[in-house]
């Protein structure tokens, strides 16, 4: 859009001057100014930032299996989900498997809602793959889960799309007795859903409000 005509006035001077000389040369736009002062669409001086994150994702498209974390923080309207949507961008032009999820200010009524929601879409990647790799995969997820497949299809109904309907309930536990194992299956269940081929990258925006 910046490359057109800014204003009417701009595109009546220069067909003016080709109507008096239409061999004439010159560059188009010379007097067309905007009326209105247009921010910048997109990040301006966060080349470093950038390379950061551009160089995490080259280690994990390189089978670097160590799991990373990167923390983009700054005051509001700094850039920081702009920023995060160019690697987002990207991922997704790769083979990872990349899911975005976002905690709302004003909705903090469920518990971990950012991760469901960048799980959800993973998962529906993982849909879309040849059925020979899907059965692979669910395979070695169900392997690693274990006993912990019950608090992960409690966690995530959705998974049972493509690991196989789950029979048993997550024992009742106290709250920090459920948190934990939570944890625990979440740490398996995250382990085997990247590989070096498809590495996982989740990105969670506004966790503060998490």
């Amino acid at each position: 859009p910046l490359l057109r005509y800014q204003s009417a006035e701009g595109v009546c001077d220069d067909l003016k001057r080709l109507a008096a000389d239409p061999k004439c040369d010159f560059e188009l736009g010379e007097s067309d100014i905007p009326f209105d002062f247009n921010w910048p669409s997109g990040l301006v001086g966060r080349d470093q930032e950038l390379n950061r994150l551009y160089a995490c994702h080259e280690r994990a498209c390189n089978g670097n299996s160590t799991a990373q974390a990167l923390f983009v923080s700054g005051t509001s309207g700094i850039g920081k989900t702009t920023l995060l949507s160019k690697i987002r961008f990207l991922a997704s032009n790769s083979e990872s498997l990349v899911g975005l999820g976002k905690f709302d200010q004003f909705d903090r009524s469920k518990p971990y809602s950012a991760i469901l929601q960048a799980l959800t879409q993973v998962q529906q990647q993982i849909l879309t793959m040849s059925e020979l790799s899907l059965e692979s995969k669910a395979a070695a997820v169900r392997r690693e889960l274990g006993t912990s497949f019950a608090t992960i299809a409690a966690f995530l109904p959705s998974c049972q799309a493509w690991l196989g309907q789950c029979s048993e309930e997550p024992d009742e536990l106290r709250p920090s007795e459920s948190r934990e194992r939570l944890f625990q299956g979440l740490v398996k269940f995250l382990a085997q859903l990247g590989s070096a081929h498809n590495p996982l990258i989740l990105i969670i925006d506004d966790l503060q409000w998490a």
